[in-house]
């Protein structure tokens, strides 16, 4: 397509999730409707990643390209345009955007109808305002496209190091719980030379906080299972490069 031809009903998806992926399975690509309509999607990543099987992958039971989407070829085969760029700008009240390609020298700017935003979550920055370090062992969730790397890459600066260790994890919701889980078993699996003990660090009284009593006594179970402590009603409030403080009233 090109962003100048003659105007049509612009469909535009901003960002590869899953509720935009869907939106591509669910909209009408037949020929008398593309006569009218443009069907967009705007991504910085040509991959979409899902994050279900991420825990999974992190644990090494599936590939990378396992549990991501070639977005390029998806849209292709549904009929959708698939731009390659970084939005720089929203206007809603002119149903406008701009956006960045990669090694582009300037901007360029499309309108829409109607617009829909899956980009996906940021995790916060423990460290506030500064950079996390290049060398540090904090290995940040989001974004989830390269978080088997990072935990990889965290795991073997513990290995070269030949130091025992103490990995935590912060947060016992679901998303805490799987991960916990799934670096143990690459621990177990990948790097049998590691000295570590693992830790979860709960601000409630217990894990899985939004689950009923039954699944989170199965969870609570498997931890103490697998030997990783669990700190209960504590709340983390600040990390340094070697260490978590957590308040002790």
């Amino acid at each position: 397509m090109s962003l100048s031809e003659e105007r049509k009903f612009t469909v535009l998806l901003i960002g590869g999730g899953h509720t935009n992926c869907q939106i591509v399975l669910k909209t009408p690509s037949d020929h008398e409707t593309m006569k009218t309509c443009n069907y967009v999607m705007v991504s910085n990543d040509r991959y979409g990643y899902y994050s279900g099987m991420i825990p999974a992958h992190v644990a090494g039971e599936y590939s990378d390209n396992a549990c991501k989407l070639d977005l390029v070829d998806f849209c292709e085969k549904y009929g959708w345009t698939f731009i390659q760029a970084s939005i720089t700008s929203i206007d809603a009240e002119s149903k406008s955007i701009t956006f960045e390609m990669e090694g582009a020298c300037e901007e360029k700017a499309m309108t829409y109808d109607v617009a829909a935003i899956d980009i996906g979550s940021q995790t916060r920055n423990p460290f506030g305002e500064k950079n996390i370090p290049s060398n540090s062992p904090i290995v940040m969730t989001r974004p989830i496209s390269i978080l088997d790397r990072k935990v990889n890459n965290a795991l073997s600066t513990l290995k070269d190091s030949r130091k025992a260790a103490k990995i935590v994890v912060v947060g016992a919701g679901p998303a805490g719980v799987e991960l916990v889980f799934a670096v143990n078993s690459k621990l177990r699996h990948n790097f049998t030379g590691v000295d570590a003990s693992l830790t979860i660090v709960s601000s409630g009284n217990t894990v899985l906080p939004t689950n009923c009593e039954a699944v989170q006594n199965i969870a609570l179970a498997e931890l103490k299972h697998q030997n990783i402590e669990v700190i209960f009603e504590k709340r983390v409030v600040d990390v340094d490069v070697d260490v978590v403080v957590v308040p002790v009233h």
